[in-house]
């Protein structure tokens, strides 16, 4: 039971950077808070959901981790070096996050003992 307490918080951890890499798109500039907006919603909404022993939330954060993987592949060639930084770090925790969830499914799956 531990390995699943670990599995959680890992990715706690991963969804809480995830939102706090979006926090750049409010700063004034060429972003808008639509985009922020589009960014954050899924998370948010997603995000209650995922504490419950439930397969599906699960489920759609392995979809969702989709859109945030891309946009941080695209941010590895802005030609800002912050920007690059942010973007590595986005594709790393999407990376964590997607393995955290399929391991919780996995998990899941398992009958109890």
């Amino acid at each position: 039971m531990q390995d699943a307490s670990l599995v959680r918080l890992l990715q706690g951890l991963c969804l809480a950077l995830l939102l706090l890499f979006t926090l750049p798109l409010l700063l004034p500039g060429s972003s808008s808070i639509g985009w922020w907006l589009m960014q954050v919603l899924p998370l948010l909404l997603l995000l209650p959901q995922l504490h419950k022993a439930k397969r599906r939330p699960l489920q759609w954060l392995g979809f969702l981790v989709l859109f945030y993987f891309t946009a941080g592949v695209l941010q590895l060639f802005h030609p800002a070096l912050l920007q690059r930084w942010l973007g590595g770090l986005t594709v790393l925790c999407c990376l964590i996050l997607f393995v955290a969830a399929i391991v919780r499914l996995r998990n899941s799956a398992r009958p109890t003992e």
